[in-house]
């Protein structure tokens, strides 16, 4: 017995919204160099485009903030839940009024 995929989607929509959900899901890894050593990060496609946008915004390199952030993330944080926290206090510092 076969099992159909699980999908969020109504059976209505068309293969390629299945695709489109599906890999808009998944992780995307790529890799740095930190303090000399290689690695890897994997984040959502929406989390690496807003994390480019912000670097972009600030004026620095994806490298240099991944450096930044790996430096003061602590022990107990893993880099890629690092990035995304970062990413989400950003963008929620960018939508509070200023007074």
């Amino acid at each position: 017995m076969t099992r159909k995929p699980v999908s969020t989607l109504p059976e209505s929509a068309d293969a390629s919204d299945r695709r489109a959900e599906l890999a808009a899901s998944r992780p995307v890894k790529r890799s740095f160099s930190i303090a000399g050593h290689k690695t890897s990060i994997s984040l959502e496609a929406a989390f690496w485009d807003a994390f480019r946008e912000l670097c972009r915004a600030d004026g620095v390199s994806m490298a240099s903030r991944i450096a930044e952030l790996d430096e003061g993330r602590g022990d107990k944080a893993g880099l890629s839940g690092t990035v995304r926290v970062w990413v989400l206090q950003r963008f929620r510092e960018r939508s509070e009024p200023t007074a």
